[in-house]
């Protein structure tokens, strides 16, 4: 190209990134930021989610590092990839310091977390988070559910959270609810509430 623009260079990454591959997407935002191009919103939020998809976190710290050095880290899709990124790579301490930074401007950050926390099997901090959330929509909820579901000693909390749900009035049970709450009564040996479940 006779000149590259901040858009064309974000296109590429984002390219890479689509078919997998990341190392390529990495070495063109790399390209990209030694070539003195100014890097915005779009540039951190896609490179982040390279760093989050391999996952590489000496790369992704470096990333944040930039974002704060240019301040960038408060856009809501940079917290955002931000806090995917560290939940991704399990570094739970540090995906918990974006939140506490950023929640309170960006709402999607409440979900992550909550995401984080569940992938990471603890579920104390994850209902916690759950709790607290200003508002609860069914992702919420089943990824709570699912979390419970999955653990040995999880699935009768799993139930008592999908019945709580259910009487709470604040969300429709979706497909995926479902499948986890049938799959916890499976693991339970209960017939006579998975039968429950399904007539809810």
């Amino acid at each position: 190209m006779p000149s590259r623009t901040v858009v064309s260079w974000n296109i590429m990454i984002t390219g890479y990134s689509k078919w997998g591959r990341y190392n390529e997407a990495l070495t063109f935002f790399s390209n990209m930021h030694h070539s003195n191009m100014k890097l915005n919103e779009s540039t951190f939020t896609s490179v982040l989610s390279v760093c989050a998809r391999i996952p590489w976190l000496p790369d992704g710290k470096q990333i944040h590092a930039l974002a704060l050095k240019f301040g960038f880290e408060r856009f809501k899709l940079v917290g955002s990839s931000l806090l995917y990124f560290y939940s991704n790579c399990f570094e739970i301490g540090e995906a918990q310091w974006v939140f506490d930074e950023l929640s309170g401007r960006n709402g999607l950050l409440w979900s992550l977390m909550l995401v984080g926390y569940v992938q990471c099997n603890l579920m104390s901090d994850a209902f916690h988070v759950f709790v607290n959330r200003p508002t609860r929509d069914v992702v919420a909820w089943t990824t709570l559910i699912s979390g419970y579901s999955k653990r040995e000693d999880g699935c009768e909390r799993a139930l008592e959270l999908f019945w709580l749900m259910r009487e709470s009035g604040e969300v429709t049970p979706n497909e995926f609810t479902m499948d986890c709450v049938v799959r916890a009564c499976g693991r339970l040996g209960v017939l006579g509430e998975g039968r429950g479940v399904q007539c809810s």
